[in-house]
């Protein structure tokens, strides 16, 4: 996963990785994001290797969380999905 983050001041948020099954998330995982430089962009590339009991039919969940008060913009926000 790659992102861009852009924010006025120093900037915490997360991106959450929620694996669903049958209506209720089994799996809940967080990794921060950074905008390390006030108005400027920072690019932050993220790997998560999902677990194996993932199942046809579980829903995958991708997405930003803002922990704080700071408004803050993402661009750029690229998944990219493979199996070994």
């Amino acid at each position: 996963i790659s992102l861009d983050a852009i924010a006025e001041k120093e900037f915490k948020g997360v991106l959450v990785y929620a694996i669903d099954r049958d209506g209720k998330t089994y799996q809940y995982i967080t990794q921060n994001i950074v905008a390390a430089g006030i108005n400027k962009w920072t690019k932050n590339i993220l790997q998560k290797k999902f677990p194996r009991e993932i199942q046809p039919g579980d829903i995958i969940k991708i997405y930003v969380w803002n922990t704080g008060k700071v408004k803050a913009y993402i661009s750029n926000f690229k998944v990219v999905c493979y199996s070994d």
